[in-house]
């Protein structure tokens, strides 16, 4: 069956006319003038684009702005790319550090963390001044992670995370030593 036959699901059967149908990249416009597919023309956040560039200049494009195919394991070779897709495709690791001072409950800006796997550290980052810290573009079903955190005058944390999808540990309140 030619629908289940495209691994990106972008055929549809068509039961009106009992024929296979695909976009066409409105072609009839673009032979009437128009300068872009309607996709592009009507988006407003300008998210879409659609150039019409040699092998060469693509290639130089998908280095420039980090892009890639859906699917690179089916070695298509589609020509169409996305800019941030391993937002979708990643996992991340993300947190939050606190200390209390004083009876109050504080984000701790500037604490090292650190992030292990299979014993060994894969990154590093500082906590930003929400105390937040984020580690992107893993792998899901990635296994055991250790999330180590440190600060002067702390005692360190250290979080078994077992990441299947993406994980946010929460509030981490590192205790004064």
């Amino acid at each position: 069956d030619i629908v289940d036959a495209c691994p990106y699901g972008a055929i549809w059967w068509n039961e009106e006319k009992q024929v296979p149908q695909h976009w066409f990249f409105d072609a009839h416009l673009l032979d009437t003038g128009w300068e872009e597919p309607r996709c592009v023309t009507v988006c407003a956040t300008n998210a879409l684009k659609a150039v019409k560039v040699e092998d060469e200049e693509m290639a130089r494009l998908i280095a420039q702005d980090e892009l890639e195919p859906l699917r690179p394991d089916l070695e298509t070779q589609p020509r169409v790319h996305y800019k941030n897709l391993w937002r979708y495709t990643k996992a991340f690791i993300a947190g939050s550090v606190s200390v209390e001072r004083g009876g109050v409950v504080d984000c701790l800006a500037g604490a090292m963390v650190a992030l292990r796997h299979d014993g060994e550290t894969i990154a590093e980052q500082q906590t930003d001044k929400f105390g937040d810290f984020k580690f992107d573009r893993l792998a899901a079903n990635g296994g055991a992670y250790e999330v180590d955190i440190s600060a002067d005058g702390y005692t360190t944390s250290v979080i078994e995370v077992i990441l299947d999808d993406t994980e946010n540990v929460g509030e981490i309140r590192l205790s004064p030593l």
